[in-house]
């Protein structure tokens, strides 16, 4: 890695596909020799090796791959899940692949997309940049430490792949339905894909020649942009008689209210945040997760992972994220915050940010800008952390609540 002046000239364009399927390579061996730290556990020999690519969210996508979807309102249930990934996950099934398999099968093909297209992206929207910054942009999503999640059976790689095509066709200004059926296959992929919808209303605005025309290509656009979420609610209120089954469902993924005041007065004083470093909280990392290495623990690196991106965010809203961008970075750091973070102690915040493309652009902004020691001396922590935070998933590490 050569990590150049920005105001160097542009060099000679990358291969997107070599730079972009190199990282996912040797991001997932890493990944992969942490997973394999796992396996001399011995109350864990009995797994079969995929399993340690499924666990937590991962074994109830399964469940809704063998046995379809479940509702119970009084406690938790697969409705929680949106129907997309496991649905792309059943062909594979059918050619005789076990459900943890097919999902990870399904990751892995949507994963490997995401650094091709992360690296398109990158090019394309910064077109005379030195090729050090698409680089080092790639390099951000291989090296992310909570980025292990877009390697296990978990929707996140794909979502981010919907992500960054929308990103991607917005960019070259394609198609308007095309962005619709992206946005509304996020949907379908995790409900938090509604905040692209404010963004996909920027453009069409843009793109469109009065406040006429806007409201007509709004009126058939909007219900596309949101057809996975409205097919899942017209399939859950067919199943279930309850439209809102999945909101819920996730009800019973939260813990209990631990604060005395509001959760408005908790949001606003960044409550989320420092009780999980004040001893006594109910949120407090280490009695919920006692024999944790503070390096290693996400009870204490959720809120640090989510707080540090929300700063880079705010930094790069300034003036080096487009409008697209920033409506998008805003939706997924905010909904997840304001609707998960007072309830779950912080817990899957780092998951969170995950699929956050501009946390990667920002980052490849910074890290191009470093000299080759420097850059170096920044990837070999990260790719230490990557690799033991897959190893402490396979061990079923209490992470989440």
């Amino acid at each position: 890695m050569t990590l150049a002046d920005p105001a160097a000239p542009p060099a000679a364009p990358v291969s997107c596909w070599r730079l972009g399927l190199t990282w996912y390579a040797v991001s997932s061996a890493i990944v992969i020799v942490g997973v394999v730290g796992a396996f001399g556990e011995k109350e864990l020999a009995h797994d079969p090796w995929y399993d340690f690519f499924a666990r937590w969210d991962g074994t109830h996508y399964a469940r809704i791959c063998r046995e379809g979807y479940r509702f119970d309102p009084a406690r938790q249930s697969t409705a929680a899940f949106m129907p997309i990934y496991p649905l792309l996950a059943l062909p594979f099934m059918a050619l005789g692949l076990a459900a943890p398999t097919a999902l990870l099968v399904v990751s892995q093909l949507a994963l490997a997309g995401c650094f091709v297209t992360l690296a398109v992206y990158a090019r394309e929207r910064w077109p005379d940049a030195p090729a050090e910054q698409v680089r080092a942009t790639v390099l951000a999503l291989a090296f992310f430490p909570p980025t292990f999640f877009l390697h296990m059976a978990y929707s996140e790689s794909l979502f981010l792949l919907c992500l960054l095509l929308v990103l991607l066709v917005v960019q070259r200004q394609g198609p308007l339905w095309a962005i619709a059926l992206l946005a509304g296959t996020s949907t379908g992929v995790r409900i938090v894909g509604v905040a692209l919808l404010p963004a996909l209303l920027l453009h069409v605005w843009r793109r469109s020649s009065g406040p006429g025309q806007f409201l007509l290509r709004a009126a058939w656009l909007m219900p596309l942009a949101c057809y996975g979420l409205l097919g899942f609610m017209g399939y859950t209120t067919l199943a279930f008689g309850e439209p809102l089954a999945f909101l819920k469902a996730h009800q019973q993924w939260s813990m209990a209210h631990h604060g005395g005041g509001s959760k408005l007065t908790a949001l606003l004083t960044l409550e989320p945040f420092w009780q999980n470093f004040v001893p006594g909280s109910p949120c407090y990392w280490q009695d919920r997760d006692p024999l944790g290495n503070p390096w290693t623990s996400l009870m204490l690196g959720n809120p640090v992972w989510f707080g540090a991106a929300g700063l880079l965010l705010a930094w790069g809203l300034r003036r080096h994220l487009n409008p697209y961008e920033a409506l998008l970075a805003a939706g997924l750091w905010v909904i997840p915050y304001a609707t998960r973070s007072h309830e779950m102690c912080m817990g899957s915040a780092a998951r969170f940010i995950v699929p956050i493309v501009p946390v990667y652009l920002l980052l490849g902004l910074l890290c191009g800008r470093l000299s080759t020691w420097a850059g170096f001396a920044l990837l070999a922590p990260a790719a230490l952390l990557l690799s033991l935070y897959a190893t402490k998933f396979a061990q079923w590490a209490p992470w989440f609540f």
